[in-house]
């Protein structure tokens, strides 16, 4: 629904095959990420959630240890990784991979190049989504980073309570709304925007 706004009342006040076609395909690949009676995206694609998790992990301990900080240590509680340092700890589970904003991003950036097609050139606006994934990937581990900072050196409650989940919407947010902007530049536009 939020991708078909963004595309404007052009779309929305005179809808056609694409936008219902889009919609309906949303809804449709939204429906694993639904975590329903703890099934969720996670346990059915159980291969490729791994490595993403390691991957992120090893690069969010890079981005903090960059820093100048002691490396936090890393081991497992229940079959989960754990990151801890001092009294805080901080359990790294499937969701914090990245997958969501990954998924969601691609989704979306296909959705409106998908119902822009005819304004844009298509190759060149499809090559932004592998950038919008990298950039959401790495501010995912950058957030994650960021997360041992705050509940290490500053106050655990703000770390887990207020930035966890709030930085990763915003970054996920910035990430699509700049790649939007960037796809009404002409170099992705067949001719200007009306």
């Amino acid at each position: 629904t939020a991708a078909v706004a963004l595309v404007g009342p052009r779309v929305l006040l005179k809808p056609k095959w694409t936008t219902l076609a889009f919609v309906s395909f949303s809804i449709l690949a939204l429906a694993p990420l639904v975590n329903v009676t703890g099934i969720g995206f996670y346990h059915l694609v159980p291969a490729l959630i791994a490595p993403m998790i390691d991957l992120t992990l090893s690069w969010s301990l890079q981005i903090y240890s960059s820093f100048g900080f002691e490396m936090p240590l890393l081991g497992e509680h229940e079959g989960i990784p754990t990151i801890m340092q001092g009294p805080f700890a901080v359990s790294v589970e499937a969701g914090c991979a990245g997958y969501h904003g990954i998924f969601s991003a691609t989704l979306f950036l296909g959705g409106i190049i998908f119902l822009e097609a005819r304004q844009l050139h298509v190759r060149r606006a499809l090559a932004l989504i592998p950038i919008a994934v990298l950039a959401v990937f790495t501010l995912n581990a950058v957030r994650i980073a960021l997360l041992l900072y705050i509940g290490i050196h500053i106050s655990p409650e703000i770390a887990l309570n207020g930035f966890h989940s709030h930085f990763g919407s915003v970054s996920l947010f910035s990430v699509i709304g700049l790649a939007i902007l960037v796809l009404q530049l002409p170099y992705f536009r067949k001719h200007a925007p009306a």
